[in-house]
């Protein structure tokens, strides 16, 4: 139950949690949206895109209040388009290498820090440099009363022609001891109801970002160039830990917004599309260890 409730919140719980937080987890999620159609172009032909994710977790207390944190996983990023109309690109599937190091300390007994920076890389063509993606966080969460944090840090993400850096902020909230909210930028926002020990619901606001390089056989003008998706979606999902150390996380929504960009190896001649919302559905299912 604590990754679902955590991974999204930037781990403000954990920092604050003072028992036993050694760990090791397997993760395994499926994320599909829905065919929608390009608002810039009719002829182009509905655009899907879905992700799978399977990953290792190791968590680990190496001081009273001192953690590292390490994840090794494998994503498959698939996009596609339906079977009639314009093609923009050829190539479907991206598979990629996902490596993260990390940990977390306090710094009082209010104030907790963590930091990680995650590598995702070609899985079949893995390169350091000209093929892979690089994202840091430097988070602090500051408890200002007993039932919540205020969240600052800054995220950076760098890689295949790429550079951003964005501010972290936000707060989170226990409303009462069912009921937790939040709003931490640019991850998103979130409404938890703990209904039993093992079942919670949570109703979600979320960004994600994601970035490719095409492949040398990819045809025309974006051969070893560049794709990325920008999304904004809604969603209402349901854990349900079970056997104590599994849980099952199902989630239904609505994709709001997506932002399709494209670029060839220089990253020039770019092309930007907006995708129209479509439903998406979700599964994620965990085991510690």
């Amino acid at each position: 139950m604590k990754y679902f409730l955590c991974a999204f919140l930037a781990l403000p719980t954990l920092l604050f949690a003072r028992g036993n937080y050694s760990s090791s987890e397997v993760v395994a999620s499926y994320n599909y949206f829905a065919p929608a159609s390009i608002k810039e172009d009719k002829k182009i032909k509905q655009f899907s895109f879905s992700e799978k994710r399977l990953s290792f977790i190791s968590n680990q207390k190496v001081h009273k209040y001192a953690f590292l944190n390490s994840e090794v996983g494998y994503k498959n990023y698939t996009m596609s388009f339906s079977k009639s109309g314009d093609n923009l690109f050829s190539q479907k599937t991206f598979d990629v290498a996902l490596f993260k190091l990390g940990g977390a300390t306090f710094l009082s007994h209010n104030l907790g820090l963590d930091a990680n920076i995650s590598l995702e890389t070609d899985r079949k063509k893995p390169n350091l440099n000209s093929n892979a993606f690089y994202t840091g966080i430097l988070h602090g969460a500051y408890m200002i009363f007993h039932r919540g944090h205020i969240h600052a840090g800054v995220q950076t993400q760098s890689g295949l022609h790429y550079q951003r850096v964005l501010p972290i902020i936000g707060i989170d909230y226990q409303i009462s001891p069912k009921w937790l909210v939040n709003c931490i930028y640019p991850q998103g926002a979130a409404l938890i109801y703990s209904y039993s020990r093992s079942i919670s619901l949570t109703a979600a606001l979320k960004n994600t970002f994601t970035r490719h390089r095409f492949s040398n056989s990819e045809s025309g003008q974006y051969r070893d160039g560049f794709v990325s998706l920008r999304s904004l979606y809604a969603d209402f999902s349901l854990t349900y830990a079970f056997a104590a150390k599994s849980a099952l996380n199902f989630s239904v929504g609505q994709k709001l917004r997506t932002d399709l960009s494209l670029s060839d190896r220089h990253n020039s001649k770019k092309k930007h599309y907006r995708v129209k919302g479509a439903p998406l559905f979700g599964v994620m299912v965990n085991y510690t260890f």
